[in-house]
């Protein structure tokens, strides 16, 4: 995934850029306590960064989060832009069954963090979650859009954030953290119910 998050700082005493996002790959740097690297994408688990003039990877849990990519758009950003912005910083963020803080979150625990940041009240569960806001085609989905999900054993069992471009934010269980998938995967496709408005 290529996203934009700004500027991760170190803030382990040493930290291994590799080639590639695998601990087992060749070592391209070494970036020290309060070094800087520019992250432009995430891969299960693992930012994609620019450090000194090179490219690597730096697994997503040992770099900080420090300030957002300025956004080009020169006027207010849209409300669901914000939720998304709030949102993709928590990408790498574990799975955890009930959980609705950054050390971790469920499906529904995750949006609904996103939503109270911003002053959206919304139900815990996914399934009561789809009684809030205003129900919108699959057709006109917005950015900051919650879109809803079947799950084997429930009518609605799973939630996310849509953010534009066919992808969606979403703790999920299977990938075990907070990561991107597209509406058009052949599981979410099957398994998707609708979308509802809450931020607006």
């Amino acid at each position: 995934e290529n996203v934009e998050l700004g500027y991760g700082k170190v803030v382990d005493a040493s930290v291994n850029m590799r080639a590639k996002p695998d601990p087992a790959s060749d070592l391209a740097a070494t970036l020290n306590d309060g070094d800087k690297a520019y992250i432009i994408g995430f891969n299960c688990g693992w930012y994609k960064v620019q450090y000194n003039g090179l490219t690597g990877y730096i697994r997503s849990d040992l770099l900080e989060l420090t300030e957002k990519p300025k956004t080009n758009t020169g006027g207010a950003v849209s409300a669901g832009q914000q939720l998304v912005d709030l949102a993709k910083q928590y990408l790498g963020t574990p799975y955890v069954w009930g959980g609705a803080s950054p050390s971790g979150f469920d499906c529904s625990g995750f949006v609904s963090y996103v939503m109270k940041n911003f002053g959206y009240s919304v139900n815990r569960t996914a399934a009561s979650m789809y009684s809030n806001g205003t129900a919108v085609d699959k057709s006109e989905l917005q950015i900051g859009d919650a879109v809803f999900f079947a799950s084997s054993s429930e009518s609605i069992g799973h939630v996310g954030i849509y953010i534009g471009d066919g992808e969606f934010i979403h703790s999920s269980s299977g990938c075990g953290y907070v990561t991107i998938s597209g509406l058009d995967e052949d599981y979410y496709s099957r398994m998707y119910v609708g979308a509802r408005r809450i931020a607006s």
